[in-house]
């Protein structure tokens, strides 16, 4: 999950390349490209897939930004170190703001990848901006189980410790799951 939060809430580059030294098998999935999908609608704009090996962009986001930028990267290096984090190392995905959850180290990282690509702190500023402008206030009427990943890690909408979050997210987390119910039943039909 990529938008629709507080993302000035951040760790800075020193602490990013910390964390990432100190966990080599990150460095190591981080240096796997991922396969990325625009063909749902994917709710706060990105979600990573189950097993890590797929990067789900919402249709609806544009492969340029109007400030210049193209997205793909910088979602895919978010997506990617959150879903580590959480599948790896047990961290909840937020559990509000200067808290170091794997939304903040993701967000974190996801900005040192623009900065190290030339980004300035204004255009970066820009860029989360304009971010928001593709996250509905309410995801959860936007999406329907026809229309999401059927493999799309629902970790970051499960239930967690910030309640305004978790209520937004209880609407979110059963949309995911008929969608990931529809795929097997359809697969339990094909095997029998």
């Amino acid at each position: 999950m990529t938008a629709g939060d507080a993302r000035s809430d951040a760790p800075g580059m020193g602490d990013v390349v910390r964390m990432i030294q100190s966990q080599v098998g990150l460095r190591y999935f981080l240096s796997q490209p991922p396969i990325i999908s625009r063909k749902f609608l994917v709710p706060y704009g990105a979600g990573r897939s189950m097993d890590g090996s797929m990067v789900y962009i919402d249709e609806g986001v544009p492969l340029r930004f109007k400030m210049g930028v193209e997205p793909d990267k910088y979602v895919s290096g978010h997506e990617g170190f959150e879903w580590w984090l959480m599948t790896r190392l047990d961290k909840d995905y937020w559990r509000g703001p200067n808290v170091r959850s794997a939304h903040y180290w993701a967000t974190g990282f996801e900005h040192m990848l623009l900065k190290l690509d030339g980004w300035s702190d204004a255009e970066i500023d820009a860029y989360e901006d304009e971010w928001r402008t593709y996250v509905s206030e309410d995801e959860a009427q936007r999406i329907t189980p026809e229309t999401v990943p059927p493999d799309l890690y629902a970790g970051p909408y499960e239930p967690g410790e910030d309640e305004g979050e978790s209520m937004a997210e209880a609407r979110i987390l059963p949309i995911l799951l008929a969608a990931r119910a529809r795929v097997l039943q359809a697969q339990a039909v094909r095997v029998t």
